[in-house]
């Protein structure tokens, strides 16, 4: 959805200096944890490095590839959101010159929500 994209700069820049980061063998996930007055949100953004692929089809591919997996697998952490009230922001970075098939990028973003959702229990308890 649109209002799940994570555009703002100033947003992208407060998760790269104050998130935490979380590897998987071939992706690298930032997130921030916040509190929202107003309705709890996930607002997520995807991103693969023009160094590692110089054709922005290639690039394009990865990027949809990893935003249907998390679209389909969200559920992981949105429920755990919705219940302790809060709002949080997601980046997903690519981090392998290889090109993955779409099974391997999808248990790696699910073994990513499953770690942030252990971190969210953990702070919040």
């Amino acid at each position: 959805m649109k209002i799940e994209r994570l555009k703002s700069n100033k947003e992208i820049s407060h998760l790269f200096s104050t998130g935490k980061f979380l590897y998987t063998d071939n992706l690298k996930c930032g997130y921030t944890i916040f509190n929202k007055k107003e309705e709890s949100v996930v607002k997520i953004a995807v991103s693969v490095p023009k160094k590692l692929f110089k054709l922005a089809v290639n690039r394009n591919k990865i990027k949809r590839q990893l935003r249907e997996s998390y679209r389909l697998s969200n559920n992981i952490i949105k429920d755990i959101i919705q219940q302790q009230e809060i709002s949080m922001n997601i980046m997903i970075i690519y981090n392998t010159k290889e090109k993955l098939n779409y099974h391997t990028i999808d248990s790696e973003v699910k073994i990513i929500l499953n770690k942030i959702a252990v971190n969210i229990k953990e702070t919040t308890i």
